[in-house]
């Protein structure tokens, strides 16, 4: 099975960062359907915050 394909209509989740940024927060919302919860919007959009953070400080310094 291949990744899944997931279309966002709202812009402001899109990231120029894009795939390393995406798989991370796939990852998240596979643990967090695993778990048997469902995020809100507003946790989804603090997590890609916070991936998004660590992954300009990380890659940042270079």
């Amino acid at each position: 099975m291949g990744a899944p394909t997931i279309w966002l209509k709202a812009s402001d989740y899109c990231i120029e960062e894009g795939y390393p940024v995406r798989t991370e927060l796939l990852d998240w919302l596979e643990a967090q359907r695993q778990q048997g919860t469902t995020p809100t919007v507003e946790e989804f959009k603090l997590h890609q915050e916070k991936i998004l953070a660590q992954y300009q400080q990380k890659y940042s310094q270079w």
